[in-house]
């Protein structure tokens, strides 16, 4: 089950897809505190399945949210997960947007592996970086 800072930030790359006009496709946690709706959890994405998917309404936009804990950046599979989701989009010749959360005590080790895999420019790439104080009520 994921922590509550992990839901938190889940729900902020929900917020900004849906300002973006992707629509939830797929979500892996509890959507119904966000709408009242029932969704599945993503497909595996290459090797490892992501927090959330959207979709742009005319289909022609994927978006694909996942977020990073302090713990979690610390793993070799966080690596592979954010090679697989910035690269499918060469792969499958479509327009994927991913964004990647994580808490501000992050940010350093977070720009460090996205450096060290040489993702630093790719434009595809958006980040929220959260502040604790926010999660004083997560």
């Amino acid at each position: 089950m994921a922590s509550k800072i992990h839901q938190f930030i889940l729900s902020l790359i929900v917020r900004k897809m849906k300002l973006e006009g992707y629509e939830i496709i797929a979500y892996d946690g509890d959507y119904s505190k966000i709408e009242n709706m029932a969704l599945k959890i993503p497909f595996k994405i290459m090797r490892h399945r992501p927090d959330i998917i959207g979709i742009s309404l005319d289909k022609s936009k994927i978006c694909i949210g996942e977020v990073k804990t302090n713990s979690d950046l610390r793993s070799g599979r966080t690596k592979e997960e954010f090679v697989d989701f910035a690269s499918i989009g060469d792969a499958v010749g479509k327009s994927i947007k991913l964004i990647i959360g994580a808490p501000k005590s992050s940010n350093h080790l977070l720009f460090k592996i996205i450096t060290e895999l040489k993702l630093q420019n790719n434009n595809n790439i958006e980040y929220i970086i959260v502040p604790e104080e926010l999660f004083a009520n997560a």
